[in-house]
């Protein structure tokens, strides 16, 4: 099981999970996903082929590499050889034939939430959500993020004038979001 920083929230991190629901969200996110609209996922390297084929056999186009998002700092070190990975792949698919808004590098270099603002232990910077935004919608489209966990794909809506939907399981991980959108509309 994994957990959250400074909480004691909990959630299956589980492999046998994981393939499970892999199936399952392929098949909603497609009939959730409107017609010419564009999907990111971001995920560890391993899982990339995993969701890469479910995603394709649903009727998505997924792009054969995936995007990478460059961090100034390592995550959680492998144990066994004591590499800190410092980049997260971004796995982009398509459902249609939307392009992109404008022509953009597959590497995206920011930051990542500096320590004392961060919430969940995945959460992503808002202005990397901001360009994936602003690369695939126009204001006033729906953004849908089906793990919300922070809100930070919500508050970059938002930000970015346009209707940001979460979906997230853990109650005390909502309180959070709802608290990062809230302080987002109001400005603070």
């Amino acid at each position: 099981q994994g957990a959250f920083p400074n909480q004691k929230i909990h959630f299956d991190d589980s492999l046998n999970y994981f393939l499970s629901l892999v199936p399952i969200c392929s098949r909603e996110f497609y009939r959730l996903l409107k017609e010419d609209a564009h999907l990111y996922i971001f995920c560890a390297i391993e899982n990339f082929p995993i969701w890469k084929k479910n995603l394709e056999e649903v009727g998505f186009h997924v792009r054969i590499q995936p995007l990478v998002w460059i961090k100034e700092r390592g995550g959680l070190t492998n144990f066994e050889m004591n590499f800190m990975p410092t980049w997260e792949a971004i796995l982009f698919a398509q459902k249609g034939a939307k392009v992109l808004n404008n022509p953009s590098s597959d590497v995206f270099q920011y930051s990542r939430p500096p320590k004392e603002d961060l919430l969940v232990n995945t959460q992503k910077p808002i202005s990397l959500l901001k360009k994936l935004i602003e690369l695939s919608s126009e204001k006033k489209d729906i953004v849908l993020d089906p793990f919300a966990g922070s809100g930070s794909t919500i508050a970059a809506s938002i930000l970015m004038n346009r209707i940001g939907i979460g979906i997230e399981l853990n109650d005390e991980t909502v309180n959070i979001a709802r608290f990062v959108c809230m302080k987002t509309e109001k400005g603070i």
